[in-house]
């Protein structure tokens, strides 16, 4: 457990480095990264959804029963696929340091 700080800091001064900042400097990019990454998918998901909402709401001018459940099912499934990722990307908007964090042991495995 004593071998994980020592080599996320040298992952940091590595990084630091190659950029020609400081490590703790570069952490604070990396929750910034992290910020933002949530915001802009936050968004991306809710427009997703309000179209979604938009379009099931257009199918109730339709009067064939059979095609507005052929309607539903796609809009349904789209809906709840914006839904789940809407829910990540707020949890990364609200906590990035774990995101940060995730994504410097990422590095620190090599992947």
């Amino acid at each position: 457990m004593d071998k994980i700080p020592a080599t996320i800091n040298q992952v940091f001064d590595q990084l630091a480095l190659r950029f020609g900042a400081t490590g703790g400097y570069l952490w604070h990019i990396i929750v910034r990264e992290q910020l933002i990454e949530g915001v802009i998918g936050t968004v991306i998901c809710s427009a997703i959804l309000y179209a979604v909402y938009r379009l099931f709401q257009k199918t109730f001018e339709i009067e064939d029963d059979e095609d507005r459940v052929f309607a539903w099912v796609p809009l349904c499934i789209v809906g709840l696929i914006a839904a789940i990722v809407l829910a990540c990307y707020l949890s990364q908007l609200l906590n990035p340091e774990y995101y940060a964090l995730t994504t410097v042991m990422s590095m620190v495995k090599g992947k």
